[in-house]
């Protein structure tokens, strides 16, 4: 694969994300200032219940890929199939159990509201069973590596949802507004996936029973890990619903959204690099190696900046529905969080697609545990700054474990793996300094973070060119 289908792969995948990003910059505030911080709150756990649909798939989509990201393109292709069919049949009942719940959930809020977040709820959850049925596609284009036709699918699905959000919104400030822009977005991205998944390969029916066998053995660990994730990523929200207010859920959400837009916009090179990780790679080493220099400096310099000086901004972009003492807490334990999920991310993604998924399985188990326990103890006792902490070490539990199994697989010394995790510490201590000096000297919330992110990166490609410089020099 040339230099220049790197970038193009990597190009179109963050320009992909970049429209999601800027349709959240607008609409984000936009609710927070019309909804207020309560039914922020219960749209956030509504749209954790409507990502936890994907699970249904039993780690089939993620066979999938794997498969797809291989040679046998006609098998990962009757494997999406398969993977559909699944989600299609278990997302049903899930749904129905995840909506009882958040009608109940619904009558802590004021009663002139409870009868659109409950019609919410049931547009929601739909969308959410499409987008999980549809996700087996777009794995199966992914492992392909048809990153462009997917950019584009989400693009579109981007601007749907943002056009169609904020013309409800402007008409009537509800939930229900909100959802039905989710839907649109579902529904774009789903018939756009489909077509990006479309090709000329010869796939009849469904995997065989050899296929089967192997798609499930795949797809326990990816279920596991997936689930793992899932709770890492979601469980925060669902915890604190029981623990405090739904205002204070809202305003957590707003910062994880804020976080994990971020930290997903870097992760694109991850995304991109896919197919350069899979059985058909060779180069796998030099990819992992460099592609975790560059992803841990570009997510460890902003989010250094926001964890130590973000919540400012937040407030400046969201409103004073979300100026509460809770947000910079969970602002600097989120993005701790997610610095440890990028140093992670390139070696997990090489362990499930060319070596041993069940390694990443028992790694996201063991960093699940640590999660969930630190933070339902942590959530009584404390409050919302332990559940964040909680995810924090959670993932570095992971990243641990990770790079470990990495190491073992190709033989690297701890030096080696040293070097590339060097990077992201640099980028996100020197962002974190520069940006809480910032502060202190009296600096608009928006250079404090530009000012953090900007020495981050500075300092993070100083110690990649010196890697880059050594590397050269022993080569013979």
């Amino acid at each position: 694969m040339t230099t220049r289908a790197l970038l193009r792969d990597v190009g179109a995948t963050t320009v992909r994300h970049l429209v999601t990003i800027a349709g959240a910059l607008v609409t984000m505030p936009v609710l927070a200032r019309t909804l207020g911080s309560a039914r922020l709150g219960f749209w956030g756990l509504l749209g954790t219940s409507a990502f936890l649909l994907a699970l249904c798939d039993l780690g089939l989509g993620a066979a999938t890929l794997r498969v797809a990201a291989g040679h046998d393109a006609a098998g990962a292709k009757r494997g999406a199939r398969l993977a559909g069919l699944v989600t299609a049949v278990l997302a049903v009942p899930v749904a129905a159990g995840c909506g009882a719940w958040l009608h109940g959930v619904a009558l802590r809020l004021p009663a002139e509201h409870q009868a659109d977040a409950r019609r919410a709820v049931t547009i929601a959850l739909v969308a959410g069973i499409v987008h999980a049925i549809a996700s087996a596609m777009r794995s199966y284009a992914h492992g392909q590596g048809r990153l462009v036709a997917l950019a584009h699918a989400r693009a579109v699905s981007a601007l749907a949802q943002l056009v169609v959000t904020l013309a409800l919104v402007w008409m009537s400030p509800s939930l229900t507004a909100v959802a039905v822009g989710y839907a649109a977005s579902v529904a774009a991205e789903g018939l756009l996936s489909v077509r990006a998944a479309a090709d000329d390969v010869w796939a009849k029916g469904l995997p065989t029973r050899d296929e089967r066998r192997a798609l499930f053995a795949i797809g326990r660990s990816a279920l596991v890990t997936n689930v793992s994730v899932a709770l890492c990523v979601r469980a925060d929200v669902i915890i604190l619903e029981r623990v405090t207010t739904l205002e204070v859920v809202g305003v957590y959400s707003v910062a994880a959204r804020l976080v994990d837009q971020g930290f997903t916009l870097v992760k694109q090179l991850s995304s991109a690099l896919v197919p350069r990780l899979g059985t058909r790679s060779a180069d796998r080493a030099s990819v992992i190696h460099r592609g975790t220099m560059a992803l841990g400096a570009l997510a460890g310099a902003p989010l250094g900046a926001v964890a130590a000086a973000g919540a400012p901004l937040v407030v400046l972009w969201a409103g004073p529905a979300v100026d509460h003492p809770v947000l910079q807490v969970a602002l600097t334990w989120l993005a701790i969080a997610n610095v440890f999920a990028a140093i992670g991310e390139i070696p997990a993604a090489a362990i499930s697609l060319a070596y041993d998924p069940a390694v990443v399985a028992r790694a996201s188990v063991a960093s699940t545990a640590m999660n969930v326990a630190l933070s339902i103890v942590g959530g009584w006792l404390v409050g919302a700054g332990a559940v964040a902490a909680a995810t924090a070490i959670g993932n570095a539990v992971l990243a641990v474990m990770v790079w470990a199994a990495t190491c073992s697989a190709l033989g690297w010394s701890p030096r080696r793996a040293l070097d590339a995790l060097a990077p992201a510490a640099i980028a996100t201590t020197v962002a974190a300094a520069t940006s809480l000096a910032a502060q202190r000297l009296g600096a608009h919330p928006i250079a404090v973070v530009c000012a953090g992110a900007c020495a981050g990166l500075a300092a993070a490609a100083l110690r990649v060119r010196g890697v880059a410089r050594g590397t050269e020099a022993a080569t013979p």
